[in-house]
């Protein structure tokens, strides 16, 4: 029997369709933000994302590549950094702390 071009067609948009919610569903676009000379900046976080950033050429996801990731029905979470407040603390651990004079180090 022979099929004409509508319904095959059809056939594959709808192929196409399971293909896509089983992808997207599997596979959520996880990104990270940071803060970069205090503008907020986008980076992929997971091989979804990753593939996104580099169709558009960029290191980091604008605004825009989500929406689109989105309408092609991607869900996209954001990872939190990990926060320890339980952390012990290090006493020989010197970053981020103003230099005192007439110390040594």
């Amino acid at each position: 029997m022979l099929y004409n071009l509508t319904t095959a067609t059809r056939c594959l948009n709808v192929v196409k369709g399971k293909i896509m919610a089983i992808l997207t569903a599997n596979n959520p676009l996880i990104v990270t933000i940071k803060n970069v000379y205090g503008k907020e900046m986008v980076y992929p976080a997971n091989s979804v994302a990753q593939i996104f950033a580099d169709i558009a050429r960029q290191t980091t996801l604008s605004r825009e590549t989500l929406k689109l990731a989105q309408g092609l029905g991607y869900k996209i979470e954001v990872q939190q950094p990990a926060f320890d407040l339980n952390a012990p603390y290090n006493k020989e651990f010197l970053g981020a702390q103003p230099a005192r004079a007439c110390e040594d180090y």
